[in-house]
């Protein structure tokens, strides 16, 4: 299918209908077989996490009560199998035993886990007037559980996440520590950006990849959250670099050109993945919102469509039939799978982008006017 202009900004209405599809009583599953829930799948802190953002934003904006029972599974998978690696199989007695009281936090994918999992409850509590006693008790808990291993981090992937939640939980609570803790993480991005800086590379480490937009967004969280001028500053510079590597004035590449990995056929293959995607989208709605610059709407507008067919192989990832999204845009696939991760990703991206319908563009932007402590959902 060939890509139009038309479908720029075509938004699908919102539906449900696969994340209720994969989820049980447990969480939500991992894998599917194209659109069938594959019933030898692993259940994925991550998946669990992701879903949990896009029910509390769904609810937000809907107030149907029926998302609160997948609420509270969500919740309830995070409390109850802490990260030990990543995953839990789906049988009884692997979910019988993968509770454990400590927390392998020396492994980055765990990490990266732990911080997705901050962010979620950040975005929970941050909407505490929307829950429950019982659901809100549940989640100061596991916040301050995984609170415990926060200065341990070192994968940067982690801290972006966590400095995105403990920015949502301080939104309504307003505490001192909180902001200490934020400013701890932001100093240790700050640290590996002016490691890993030239005049040519203005990032965090010697590698490129648009999932980094996380990086740069939670630098702008950290300014939301201290009024840091520093953190502003490079939080720009780092993005504006990001953008000027990743997209063009029609398309987005989600893997700049030339990081791209070629084979011994001397073929480019690059993957493309949905989560990714989604990240930019949310780093971009951050960015319009603080900055009020046209640059970064039409850029939102072009990275949304990537969903709709506007990516190198003019494929639509997101399944308007079923409601979920397709994983990864590879140039070698035949088979697609519409798994937890990206359609969880998929609809935190729509979710996002749902204030901005029945606004006039133009309008909006020249009455703007800039607020400390953005709420961006």
């Amino acid at each position: 299918m060939e890509y139009t202009s038309t479908q720029k900004f075509k938004i699908e209405e919102i539906t449900l209908s696969h994340i209720k599809k994969l989820t049980n009583d447990r969480g939500i599953e991992k894998s599917c077989n194209e659109n069938e829930v594959d019933l030898n799948s692993e259940y994925c802190i991550d998946d669990n996490a992701h879903a949990l953002i896009a029910l509390i934003n769904h609810y937000e904006l809907t107030k149907d009560r029926s998302d609160l029972l997948l609420i509270d599974i969500y919740l309830n998978f995070i409390k109850l199998y802490p990260i030990k690696n990543n995953t839990v199989n789906n049988n009884s007695e692997n979910f019988k035993n993968s509770h454990s009281d400590s927390l392998n936090i020396n492994n980055e994918n765990n990490q990266i886990s732990l911080g997705r999992s901050i962010w979620a409850i950040g975005e929970f509590i941050s909407r505490a007037n929307l829950f429950d006693s019982h659901q809100l008790n549940k989640a100061e808990e596991i916040f301050k559980n995984n609170l415990f291993h926060i200065e341990n981090l070192n994968s940067i992937y982690a801290i972006a996440y966590t400095i995105k939640g403990l920015y949502r939980y301080n939104l309504s609570n307003k505490k001192t520590a909180i902001k200490e803790k934020i400013k701890l993480l932001a100093n240790n991005l700050i640290s590996k950006y002016y490691t890993a800086e030239t005049n040519e590379i203005k990032w965090f480490k010697n590698e490129l990849s648009f999932k980094d937009s996380v990086l740069s967004e939670s630098l702008l969280y950290a300014y939301l959250e201290t009024a840091n001028e520093h953190y502003k500053i490079i939080a720009e510079n780092s993005f504006e670099y990001l953008l000027s590597e990743s997209f063009n004035d029609l398309k987005m590449n989600t893997s700049p050109e030339k990081y791209y990995y070629i084979n011994e056929y001397n073929q480019i293959l690059f993957h493309n993945y949905s989560t990714d995607v989604s990240n930019t989208i949310l780093a971009l709605d951050l960015f319009y919102e603080v900055f009020n610059k046209k640059e970064y709407w039409d850029k939102l507008e072009i990275g949304f469509s990537w969903f709709n067919g506007n990516n190198k192989l003019n494929k639509l990832m997101y399944n308007k039939n079923s409601g979920g999204c397709c994983n990864e845009l590879k140039n070698d696939s035949e088979k697609i799978n519409e798994n937890a991760g990206p359609t969880t990703a998929y609809l935190i991206a729509r979710l996002a982008i749902e204030k901005h319908f029945g606004k006039d563009k133009e309008e909006n932007m020249m009455n703007k006017s800039f607020a400390p402590a953005i709420s961006i959902y």
